[in-house]
């Protein structure tokens, strides 16, 4: 790539944010109701970044089950960290779908 992309990891603590890349604030107890305005509000602000999302461990909100579909409704490229089955779980995403 001639221009590395402006990458965000959507996290709950700084330091599980991988070097380079810049920390958009996840709270894992926010209301499910608060998730798609966070990011749609996050992806107008940063059209051409990568939204790197932090699926292990409970890092991120519940989005009230509908987090695949509002992940795939951002405008935005998304990478999904999973770390096993049991996050394939809860937040079911193929292991190498690309772009989501």
């Amino acid at each position: 790539m001639p221009i590395s992309p402006d990458a965000w990891c959507w996290t709950e603590d700084v330091a599980d944010v991988p070097d380079s890349m810049n920390w958009l604030r996840s709270d894992a107890a926010a209301h499910p109701a608060s998730v798609e305005p966070e990011l749609s509000t996050w992806a107008q602000t940063n059209p051409d970044a990568w939204l790197i999302v932090d699926g292990r461990g409970g890092k991120i909100p519940d989005a009230g089950g509908d987090l695949e579909e509002i992940l795939r409704g951002l405008p935005v490229y998304v990478i999904m960290i999973i770390e096993d089955d049991a996050i394939r779980s809860t937040h079911p995403f193929p292991p190498w779908e690309y772009p989501l």
